[in-house]
């Protein structure tokens, strides 16, 4: 260990001839905890921003329907996965499984945030459009459990917080106005633990005409 390695260097660094003083290694573990909880923070934070750097394609979401955006896009999504998967290979036995899987899950989260911020955002979704942020968001939901681990979603499910929302997200975007109402359920449903009453009934002005059907469901949603 370090401590075996590095604490005769220190006895005789901090050599001294009043023999209660005594150094080791130990006298220094809460100095080197505060270095690496520094160092790993801002790690973390230029991780963050390089993930936002990459996703920030300025009215790439607002206009899916050009299939040179719909592409960009798909690959932006697909080097963020990748990225969560690098991370992973990097971590994996040198920090315990845990805390590994709980930064992998606060990445996946700030992404999932970003893509749902944006599409929470759009005044108008067409129909086609539903299509292709759906097709979109079903790359983070085939890829992100993978970060993971190779088998299945159960961890992923466990340690991200807004892994239920990406799902119910997609969901949202291929149903029909009365599964909206079902899975709101008068707030209690799964739909209202992942969204704001708000956010939902934007999302049903977005994506649904004004009719009278529509005003019924928004009705309902409070």
């Amino acid at each position: 260990t370090l401590g075996l390695e590095y604490t005769p260097k220190f006895e005789s660094a901090f050599a001294n001839d009043d023999p209660s003083f005594f150094v080791t290694f130990l006298d220094f573990v809460p100095q080197f905890r505060d270095i690496a909880v520094d160092c790993f923070s801002e790690f973390v934070k230029q991780e963050k921003q390089k993930m936002d750097d990459k996703l920030n394609m300025t009215n790439a979401l607002r206009t899916v329907s050009w299939d040179a955006n719909f592409q960009n896009y798909s690959a932006v999504l697909r080097r963020v996965a990748l990225r969560l998967r690098e991370l992973h290979l990097l971590w994996t036995g040198l920090l315990p499984t845990a805390v590994m899987f709980s930064l992998l899950a606060h990445f996946a989260d700030h992404a999932i945030d970003y893509v749902l911020s944006c599409i929470f955002r759009m005044e108008d979704i067409p129909e086609r459009d539903c299509g292709r942020l759906n097709e979109l968001l079903g790359i983070l939901v085939n890829h992100l459990p993978k970060c993971f681990t190779d088998d299945d979603k159960i961890v992923i499910s466990r340690y991200s917080a807004r892994w239920r929302a990406l799902n119910e997200m997609s969901s949202c975007l291929s149903c029909d106005l009365q599964r909206f109402a079902d899975r709101w359920a008068s707030g209690n449903g799964p739909l209202a633990k992942c969204f704001s009453s708000d956010q939902v009934r934007h999302l049903i002005r977005a994506v649904f005409q004004n009719t009278r059907n529509r005003a019924d469901v928004l009705a309902l949603i409070k």
